[in-house]
């Protein structure tokens, strides 16, 4: 219909979204929304058609965040220690971006050059100083969950691949 073709992708991608929604909220934690989030979209994300790829897109994603989160905690710890003005922001985090990037490969680990930029601007433009840290650890727990889904859906979708495969060719 309409000439699309449904890709098994995007089923995973869907029954990604599932788990980790159904997870929070069989945890009790369907009110940690800015984690769910974090964990479909890790989630999402570490989908691909070979496992193989997706573990290493998984490392890379939890190291960026990592770095990322630590980098932003120290930029707090700056801005406590300065008084800061705007001009400061403007300059500062872009030169962190490029610093955490370096700090985890990059261009030869664009995934986690994502990972650290992506959790560097979120903790030093939308999270209190206070939650800084505690944001970049929810989130850190929040893309390992999203990254087992993925992990576990990948490896799932294959296996019932080649069981289907197996009767089909013992039929």
């Amino acid at each position: 219909m309409f000439g699309l073709k449904i890709d098994i992708r995007i089923f995973k991608m869907a029954f990604s979204i599932f788990a980790c929604i159904s997870l929070y909220y069989i945890f009790g934690q369907e009110d940690r929304v800015e984690a769910m989030m974090v964990s479909c979209l890790s989630a999402i994300l570490g989908i691909d058609p070979q496992t193989s790829n997706m573990v290493d897109f998984t490392k890379q994603r939890l190291i960026g965040t990592a770095v990322g989160g630590a980098i932003g905690s120290l930029y707090y710890v700056i801005v406590e220690l300065a008084d800061v003005v705007a001009v400061f922001q403007i300059v500062f985090i872009p030169v962190l971006c490029i610093a955490g990037a370096y700090l985890v490969g990059g261009s030869k680990r664009l995934n986690a050059v994502k990972g650290v930029i992506a959790t560097l601007i979120m903790v030093t433009l939308i999270i209190e100083p206070d939650q800084g840290f505690r944001f970049a650890l929810i989130r850190l727990i929040a893309t390992a969950v999203g990254a087992v889904v993925a992990i576990l859906v990948n490896v799932g979708f294959h296996v019932i691949r080649d069981i289907i495969q197996k009767k089909q060719r013992n039929s």
